[in-house]
């Protein structure tokens, strides 16, 4: 959802609202986003044995170097080395 959609659903300003935002939750909503889908990326590598790549696309990044990039940035480790750091589940 764009962030103009959102500041006017807030009757805001996009700066007034990336503002606002960023005093409520802590981060600017770009970061937000950016956060949400790493986490939901860390789900995926530790409850499921889909492959990475898909597991990029899902997660919202472009292709599986995006993710690569990104999750090394936020989490100091690549994807795959952070699938290995979990014990595979019995159903997979």
């Amino acid at each position: 959802m764009p962030l103009s959609l959102l500041a006017e659903i807030a009757g805001l300003s996009v700066p007034h609202f990336c503002r606002a935002f960023k005093q409520s939750i802590g981060y600017p909503p770009h970061a937000y986003i950016y956060r949400l889908r790493i986490e939901r990326a860390k789900e995926y590598l530790r409850q499921s044995s889909m492959p990475i790549t898909e597991i990029a696309l899902a997660c919202g990044f472009s292709s599986l170097s995006h993710l690569s990039n990104a999750f090394r940035r936020e989490v100091g480790i690549t994807p795959i080395g952070y699938r290995l750091t979990w014990p595979r589940q019995a159903s997979d």
